[in-house]
């Protein structure tokens, strides 16, 4: 496996040689570069939060034909795995379900992702639930990824890295395709997509709908999901407007509990949910997770002039589920009083004081929100975006108990706790993108954002809390690019961000003497500096950054009652690395692709006699790549993929018990596709994951000192067939 592993890398190494001798031999003759900044402007749906090759900032973006290469009924973050800097993680093992994805040893929370530039990141816990969206992959036009801070976007911070998804579609042409899959642990995925094409020159209606189920990789870990997408465009001569419905619904069995170590060597695929942590047999069997979410989304673009577009957002997201679980107290039955209940007086006169339960703990939030950008490219030499919104979220915490042990107890409407919470927030942004002189472009931007966010009630162990929490956020960025040549640049960039802690972190921190939180915003400094190639078909990316911290919020190792990580604030900390991304195409058919992530993160304290100390950071791998074989001829293409992921901690004492190897992957995925006469193209498609079989850990946490982990898949499969039949336009 290492010698693969290296055998890798040194394929890469030698890729970049080659790049760079290629580099040194080509004439610096180029005539003199223009950037004509409209042409370079990202699709109009996601311009205000996207960037673009002149921005000097660490960023790539898949295209459609890279999402559905990629796309084999598996979560965003699978898509995702092999990008720069990248580490997906899946609860059952397989890809379905929940699913999580982390950039630069960064957690979901503090990547910003927006869906049509539209904030798509949970307002309280700032994490993203793919799997509330079921099958979104199937509807992404594209993808694109920013690094560190980036470039100003929608919604929360990022810290890590931010994501913009775009669904719209140009396509002119009707069509209707039918995709089934079906694989490993009773997996199958069925897609139905279907559009009307342009309508009188002004109409564009399609639409999908999906079904995916897995019995899961581990036990019990099995996946029901549906979705629904619709969106229509309007297409005028000076207007656009978009009306985009997103709906999904998931039945997933719960598999967040993880294993110990003695249990990962000698059963692997067991979990505990439904046994009351093995207290309780056979196990529960709705020990489940029922969540539904619908999003609606309204996109307004108004070309007022010629160098001037006004655009309007406005969004509503609708939440509501519970997870449910059998509790018995270890087999010793849970406290009426921690109920809030009464004990049991039987007619004997005997006392009950504990009892076996079923409790569902409810979320049930609405989101909704406006923001707006005005773009104006009339001043010579000289692009502005400026815009503003505001979100607002209200939320309500509850659990009932559907089933107690003794008839009577309760009323099945019974709440033994409830909360709400409130949090609103308020942005404005702009950005510059200047050239003063030929080949040299410069950027500035610029965010406000005010966050009031308050909440209060009585939580799952009867413990009553309040916080409120008002935060102004001033977010500046600037860089420098310079074209060496018409196809290569030179960036360096400076940003600075700050952002809110999560409901988490102020419910199940430390506490002062008053009761309060004693969590602390986060912010941090991340400069970037980098240089982007390309030739043809290839093309070589390298990025050197540096993030420093103050008071940020690292993953303790910890979960809270519902799973997410905990975190706490260390005072100083810092992420630096290089980062390598490129492709060298061989031939008319053969490409190689791959990316290499090397970094040292770490966090520094004092010891008990004060001396400086430095620990590595968790979750944060100092070596990540991908290498990727591909194949294209024709109808065909294959892919051998090649994964390395370095040695990660659980928590932040740098200990080896509390890690979890480094480990290295390799899968392979093809695809066939040929037109017949009758205007119908046939596809068929493959993917095996885990070819070597390797049985490894891709993510884990810390209980009380001991370490549990969340192992993967091994050998695995996932196959089908699609048809597509396309109209003329």
């Amino acid at each position: 496996m290492l010698i693969m592993y290296k055998s890798s890398f040194l394929i890469f190494v030698f890729l970049l040689g080659t790049f760079v001798y290629a580099t040194a031999q080509r004439s610096d003759t180029a005539q003199a570069i223009e950037v004509d900044m409209a042409s370079q402007l990202p699709d109009v749906v996601i311009k205000e939060v996207a960037v673009y090759r002149q921005t000097p900032m660490a960023f790539e973006k898949l295209n459609l034909a890279d999402i559905q290469r990629n796309n084999h009924g598996q979560d965003i973050p699978l898509v995702l795995e092999n990008t720069v800097s990248a580490v997906a993680t899946s609860d059952a093992g397989n890809g379905i379900g929940y699913t999580g994805i982390r950039i630069r040893g960064v957690d979901a929370s503090r990547i910003n992702v927006t869906l049509n530039g539209i904030p798509y990141n949970d307002a309280e816990s700032q994490a993203v639930f793919w799997v509330n969206l079921p099958d979104l992959a199937s509807s992404t036009q594209s993808i694109q990824i920013q690094r560190g801070i980036g470039s100003t976007t929608i919604g929360g911070g990022a810290f890590g890295g931010s994501l913009a998804l775009r669904t719209t579609s140009d396509n002119t042409s009707p069509y209707i395709s039918i995709d089934n899959r079906f694989g490993s642990f009773n997996a199958r995925r069925h897609t139905v997509q279907a559009s009307t094409g342009l309508i009188a020159n002004r109409f564009i209606l399609e639409s999908r709908l999906s079904k995916i189920q897995s019995d899961g990789y581990v036990d019990r870990a099995s996946a029901d999901l549906q979705s629904l997408y619709v969106s229509g465009q309007y297409k005028g001569d000076n207007v656009r407007v978009w009306l985009n419905a997103f709906s999904g619904h998931e039945v997933t069995g719960q598999a967040w509990n993880g294993i110990d170590s003695t249990t990962l060597a000698d059963n692997r695929t067991y979990n505990s949910a439904g046994t009351d942590f093995g207290t309780f047999f056979p196990a529960y069997d709705n020990d489940v997770d029922d969540y539904r979410q619908d999003q609606f989304q309204g996109i307004l673009a108004w070309d007022i002039t010629e160098n001037s577009l006004l655009k309007v957002n406005t969004f509503y997201t609708r939440g509501k589920g519970f997870y449910e679980n059998y509790a018995s107290g270890y087999g010793f039955g849970i406290n009426f009083a921690d109920l809030g209940l009464d004990n049991i007086i039987t007619d004997g006169g005997d006392t009950i004081t504990s009892t076996h339960i079923v409790k569902r703990r409810w979320l049930d939030n609405d989101f909704y929100g406006f923001s707006t950008s005005y773009t104006h490219s009339g001043i010579e030499h000289l692009d502005l975006i400026a815009g503003g919104g505001y979100h607002r979220y209200s939320g309500r915490h509850f659990g009932t108990l559907p089933w107690i042990q003794y008839a009577g107890a309760a009323s099945p409407d019974y709440m033994y706790y409830d909360g709400s919470s409130i949090k609103s927030e308020v942005h404005g942004f702009a950005k510059i993108n200047y050239n003063p002189i030929n080949r040299l472009h410069l950027y500035g931007d610029l965010q406000l954002r005010q966050v009031n966010y308050e909440g209060s009630g009585i939580e799952d162990d009867r413990s009553s809390y309040a916080f409120e929490q008002n935060q102004l956020f001033i977010n500046p960025k600037a860089g420098i690019s310079y074209f060496l040549q018409d196809d290569h640049v030179v960036y360096a960039s400076y940003a600075y961000a700050g952002r809110e802690a999560t409901r988490a972190d102020l419910l199940f921190s430390t506490k002062d003497a008053n009761g309060n939180s004693t969590i602390r915003p986060e912010y941090m400094h991340d400069i970037e500096i980098g240089w982007r190639g390309t030739w043809g078909k290839s093309y070589l990316n390298v990025n050197g950054y540096l993030m420093r911290y103050k008071d940020q919020l690292v993953l303790s190792g910890a979960l809270d009652p519902v799973g997410n990580a905990l975190r706490i604030n260390v005072e100083d900390s810092d992420r630096m690395g290089i980062e390598i991304d490129g492709r060298y195409q061989v031939n008319s058919w053969l490409n190689i692709r791959g990316n290499v992530a090397l970094s040292n993160n770490r966090f520094i304290d004092s010891d008990s006699t004060g001396a400086t100390v430095t620990q590595p950071l968790a979750y944060s791998p100092n070596a990540v790549s991908s290498v990727i074989l591909g194949v294209e001829k024709g109808g065909f293409a294959f892919d051998l993929i090649n994964k390395y992921v370095g040695k990660q901690y659980l928590d932040n004492s740098g200990s080896d018990a509390v890690s979890i190897p480094s480990y290295f992957v390799c899968h392979a995925q093809a695809q066939y596709t040929t037109s017949l006469d009758c205007g119908l193209e046939l596809g068929f498609h493959l993917r095996v994951n885990n070819l070597t079989n390797t049985k490894y850990v891709s993510n884990g946490y810390v209980y009380a000192g001991f370490p549990s982990y969340y192992p993967q898949a091994t050998i695995n499969a996932m196959g089908g067939v699609s048809l597509r039949f396309a109209g003329k336009k």
